[in-house]
């Protein structure tokens, strides 16, 4: 049988109280960084995926609706297209809504398309740039706490 002692362990455990105290008191700021962090890591994504020619799902995103222990991250909101684009599309007309021209870029003839609609769009696969952004973004946000972590008990870097 392994026996150990700990001394000292009274002061260790007053620091990790204190951290406790520290992190709740400091929620609401870790809490909004922590959002800032996932809709950087969704934006990288949508840049990674060449979404971005028009610029606006990728100055779409926000932060909302906090509560006591979350906030929202969001993308798209009056961008049609952006449900299609998370979560894949089957084949569609299309048609102009605001004018009587259609324009787009045309990938299967490599040219832009302008003229009458509507034209039969073939669809497209699940992007997932909001799940995949999501995911990919706990990295960052581990990098975050641990720095937080070091800085209450007095490690520095």
């Amino acid at each position: 049988m392994v026996t150990a002692t700990v001394i000292g362990d009274d002061v260790l455990a007053a620091k990790f109280r204190a951290a406790a105290v520290a992190l709740e008191r400091e929620k609401p700021f870790w809490l909004y960084r922590c959002g800032e962090l996932v809709q950087e890591s969704i934006q990288a994504n949508i840049a990674q995926q060449g979404l971005i020619d028009t610029g606006k799902l990728y100055g779409s995103g926000r932060l909302f609706y906090k509560t006591e222990n979350g906030i929202s991250v969001g993308f798209g909101k009056g961008l049609p297209y952006a449900e299609p684009l998370e979560l894949g599309s089957v084949s569609h007309p299309i048609s102009a809504r605001r004018q009587r021209i259609l324009k787009f870029w045309w990938e299967n003839a490599g040219m832009w398309y302008f003229g009458p609609g509507p034209v039969q769009h073939p669809g497209n696969p699940a992007y997932k740039f909001v799940n995949t952004g999501a995911v990919a973004a706990a990295a960052p946000i581990l990098y975050y706490f641990a720095g937080r972590l070091r800085a209450l008990f007095g490690m520095g870097l």
